[in-house]
C-alpha cells in the first residue's frame, strides 16, 4: 500500500496585508496569504507516486463560523493561497474544495466522504492541513481517507458499487483536531462511482475499513452485471491506497493478490498456461461457496510456462469438487515440476476417480496443504497402484499436511482410504484427523491401510499429533499400512478403534508395518470381543516386523478384557526391546472399553484402573486423556525429555530431519494436546 499523504513543508511566513481589513456583518476579517511548499502534495499522480500542486487548484479554508475558497498560485518552488479569513486563533485547509466540511465550536474539521463519487483522483484524494494565525504555514497536508484505485476492462461498465457484504459502513465522515488525529463517524453502506467504460478511477472510502467481505459490483444502464469480494485481514487507513482489478469476470486483484468468487473465474486463471505471471509470488483468495473444478469433461491439472507457487487461502465454506464422472478425473492433479501447491482452508469433497487420488493426485512438486478438509472422496480403481481414497502423494512429488481433516474417504482396493504414498519423496503429516476412512470396494471391506498406505521403497514418512479414529480395512493396519522399503516415524499420535460386528477393522495391529519404525509417545487403544477378535489384531495392537530397526518408547497400548496383553505388541524376530525402548512402553488390559457408533466419541472410562490411570476425563473429540503420575505404575521408569530426544535424533532413518522438523514446528516436549511434559514423559500421547 502506497502512502500518499500529502507534504506540504511550509518554507516561508506568511505575507499580511494589514491595509486590506474588511468588515462583514460585524466579523473583523483580513487578506492573509498561507504558504505551502509546492513539490510534493496532492493534486497530480505521477509514475512514482508522487503528488504536486498544479496553479489553480482550490482549497477549501475553513475555520469556527466560517470558511472560504482559493486558488493555488505557484511562485518559485512555493504554493501560495490568498484568501479573506476571520481573524481567529486556528485555520484548516482541505482538498479538494468540493467536500463538504466544517469547523465546529470545538475546534474540529468534520468532512463528510461523498456517497457518489466521480471516479476522478483529484476529487477523491481528500487531504487536509492545520495552522495558527500566528503562523499562516499550513506545514504538512494529511490523507483523510483511505483510498481505491481500480481498473475497468469492460467498455460496457458505466457505474461501480462499493460495499461491504456484511452490511458495515465504508462511507461516513471524518473528524480531526489540529494535531489532525482522525475519528472515524461511519454512515453509508455503500460508495458509487459514475464511470466511462475502461479505465483507471479511484475512491475514496472511510479510514479502517476492513477490506474483509468487501464487494465490488460492476453495472451498465439496464443493470448490475458483476459482483466481487473479497477477504484479507489488512485494513485500509488513512494515507494508503488499495490497488483493485475489476472486471465483469468477479475477479478482482488487490495489490497483486487475486480475489475469486465464480467457478468459472477460478478455472479460467488455474487453467490457463499463462498465468504464471499473474500467480507467481501472489496468492489466490477464494471466498465462500462451491467451485466445481472440471473444465470441458476433464479434470483440472496445473500447468503452467513458468515455475510457480501457487498460494490458495480459501474463506470458511470455500468447497472445491468436480462434476466428473469417475473416469474423467480427480478434483485437482499436479504433475508438473514447475507447480509447488500452498492451500489453506478448502474443503474438498465430491471426487470420485477410476484412478490414483480421488481428490488430489500429486505427482510432481513440493506442496502443503494447511487446515483442509478431505471429506467423502473415493478412489475407484481397481488397480493396486492407483490408489488415495482423498490424496494420492506418487512419483517425485513431496507433500506436507498440517492441521487437515480426513474423514469418510474411501480406497476401493489396495488401500489407503485417506492418502495413499507411493512417492519417493518427503511426506508430512502434522496436526491432523483421520477418522472414518475405510478400503472398501463397495461390497467387502479389502486392501492395507484404511487411513493411510504407504507404499514405496525409499519414501520415508513422518506422523506427529494426528488422531486416528474408526477407520478400518481387511486385512492389515486400519490406520497405517508400510511396505518393505520405507520408513514411519510417529509421535504423540492416538490410535483408536472400536468393535464392528462385521470384523472390517483388519488383522493385524492398528498399525502394520513391515519397514523400520520409529514410535515415541503414541496412544493405541482397541476394543476387542471375547474371543480376543473383532477389533483386527491377533498381533497385537502395533504389528512390527523389522527386527532391530524398530524403535518403540514411551507408547500406552489398551485392550478391554478377553484379550490377553501378552501379545500387546508383536515384535517379529529380535527387535529392540532395551530399556530405553520398549521399556518404557505400558500395555494395559482394561475391563471396559466402549465406543460410540459414528459419534464422534469414544468412551474410555473402562480402562481407568488403579495401577494406571488416575482420572477417566474425555476430551471433547473422545480421545484419552489422564492425569497418571508415574507413581502409579511403581515399575514404571519415565523416560526424560532428553533420553526422548536422544532416541529420535539417533534413529538411523531420518531421525536427525524428524527431530528437527519437530522443533521447528514446536513438537517436541509437549503432548499431542499442546502441554508441556515437564521433566519427564508419561507414557502415550495425550497427558493432563
Amino acid at each position: 500500500m502506497i502512502l500518499f499523504a500529502a507534504v506540504l513543508l511550509a518554507a516561508c511566513t506568511a505575507k499580511e496585508t494589514p491595509d486590506s481589513i474588511v468588515q462583514e456583518k460585524g466579523a473583523r476579517r483580513q487578506a492573509l496569504t498561507f504558504t505551502a511548499d509546492a513539490v510534493v502534495t496532492k493534486t497530480t499522480l505521477g509514475a512514482d507516486w508522487s503528488v504536486s500542486w498544479n496553479d489553480g487548484d482550490q482549497v477549501k479554508i475553513l475555520w469556527n463560523g466560517g470558511e472560504t475558497t482559493c486558488e493555488a498560485e505557484l511562485e518559485g518552488g512555493k504554493a501560495y493561497f490568498n484568501a479573506v479569513v476571520d481573524e481567529v486563533k486556528e485555520y484548516y485547509a482541505v482538498y479538494p474544495a468540493g467536500i463538504d466540511a466544517q469547523v465546529g465550536a470545538d475546534g474540529k474539521l468534520v468532512l463528510a466522504i461523498p456517497t457518489a463519487q466521480s471516479g476522478r483522483f483529484e476529487d477523491s484524494a481528500v487531504i487536509v492541513a492545520h495552522t495558527t494565525r500566528e503562523s499562516l504555514n499550513f506545514g504538512r497536508f494529511k490523507s483523510a481517507v483511505g483510498m481505491i484505485r481500480f481498473s475497468i476492462t469492460d467498455p460496457s461498465v458505466t457505474k461501480v458499487r462499493f460495499s461491504a457484504t456484511d452490511g458495515k459502513p465504508v462511507g461516513g465522515s471524518v473528524s480531526a483536531g489540529p494535531d489532525l488525529d482522525y475519528e472515524t463517524v461511519p454512515g453509508s453502506a455503500s460508495v458509487e462511482v459514475a464511470v466511462e467504460g475502461a479505465g483507471t478511477y479511484y475512491l475514496s472510502v472511510l479510514p479502517g475499513v476492513q477490506l474483509s467481505g468487501l464487494s465490488f459490483q460492476l453495472g451498465n444502464k439496464e443493470k448490475w452485471v458483476g459482483t466481487a469480494s473479497s477477504q484479507t485481514p489488512a485494513t485500509i487507513q488513512a494515507g494508503q491506497i488499495l490497488l483493485v482489478k475489476a472486471s465483469l469476470e468477479d475477479n478482482l486483484v488487490i495489490e497483486g493478490d487475486i480475489y475469486i468468487t465464480e467457478p468459472e473465474a477460478l478455472r479460467s486463471l488455474l487453467s490457463n498456461p499463462a498465468s504464471a505471471s499473474k500467480l507467481d509470488g501472489h496468492t489466490v483468495h477464494v471466498s465462500q461457496g462451491t467451485y466445481d473444478l472440471a473444465i470441458e469433461e476433464k479434470g483440472l491439472s496445473l500447468d503452467f510456462e513458468q515455475a510457480i507457487t501457487l498460494k490458495i487461502v480459501a474463506e470458511e465454506g470455500a468447497v472445491f469438487t468436480t462434476s466428473l464422472s469417475e473416469d474423467e478425473g480427480c478434483i485437482l492433479t499436479v504433475a508438473s515440476d514447475k507447480v509447488n501447491l500452498e492451500v489453506e482452508g478448502v474443503t474438498f469433497t465430491g471426487g470420485s476417480h477410476n484412478g490414483p487420488g480421488g481428490a488430489l493426485n500429486l505427482t510432481k512438486g513440493k506442496h502443503v496443504f494447511r487446515n483442509c478438509t478431505f471429506d467423502k472422496n473415493v478412489s475407484t480403481s481397481t488397480s493396486a497402484d492407483k490408489t488415495g481414497g482423498a490424496v494420492n502423494v506418487g512419483g517425485t512429488a513431496e507433500a506436507d499436511f498440517e492441521g487437515c481433516t480426513f474423514t469418510d474417504n474411501r480406497a476401493s482396493v489396495t488401500g489407503g482410504g485417506a492418502l495413499a504414498v507411493y512417492t519417493t519423496g518427503m511426506v508430512r503429516v502434522l496436526n491432523c484427523s483421520f477418522t472414518d476412512n475405510t478400503s472398501h470396494n463397495g461390497t467387502a471391506y479389502v486392501g492395507n491401510g484404511g487411513a493411510i498406505l504407504q507404499k514405496k521403497a525409499g519414501n520415508i514418512l513422518y506422523v506427529a499429533n494426528c488422531r486416528f479414529n474408526r477407520n478400518s480395512t481387511a486385512t492389515n493396519g486400519p490406520d497405517i499400512f508400510t511396505s518393505a522399503g520405507a520408513a514411519l516415524l510417529l509421535l504423540n499420535n492416538t490410535f483408536a478403534h472400536p468393535l464392528y460386528p462385521d470384523s472390517k477393522s483388519g488383522n493385524r495391529g492398528l498399525i502394520r508395518v513391515n519397514a523400520p519404525a520409529l514410535a515415541v509417545n503414541c496412544t493405541f487403544v482397541m476394543q476387542v470381543d471375547e474371543t480376543g477378535t473383532g477389533a483386527g489384531c491377533n498381533n497385537g495392537v502395533l504389528a512390527f516386523s523389522q527386527n532391530n530397526n524398530n524403535v518403540i518408547m514411551g507408547n500406552l497400548m489398551l485392550t478391554n478384557a478377553g484379550y490377553s496383553m501378552g501379545a500387546g505388541a508383536n515384535y517379529a524376530g529380535t527387535t529392540t526391546k532395551k530399556a530405553t525402548t520398549a521399556g518404557y512402553n505400558v500395555y494395559s488390559e482394561a475391563p471396559k472399553i466402549e465406543f460410540t457408533d459414528k459419534g464422534g466419541n469414544t468412551d474410555v472410562t473402562g480402562i481407568r484402573t488403579a495401577d494406571i490411570v488416575s482420572s477417566d476425563a474425555l476430551s471433547s473429540d473422545g480421545l484419552l486423556l489422564w492425569d497418571g503420575p508415574a507413581a502409579k505404575l511403581p515399575a514404571y521408569q519415565a523416560p526424560t525429555p532428553a533420553q526422548v530426544e536422544t532416541v529420535i535424533k539417533e534413529y538411523p532413518v531420518g531421525g536427525t530431519d524428524f527431530y528437527n522438523w519437530l522443533v521447528a514446528k514446536g513438537v517436541f516436549g509437549k503432548d499431542a494436546a499442546g502441554h508441556e511434559r515437564g521433566n519427564s514423559w508419561w507414557p502415550g500421547a495425550y497427558q493432563e
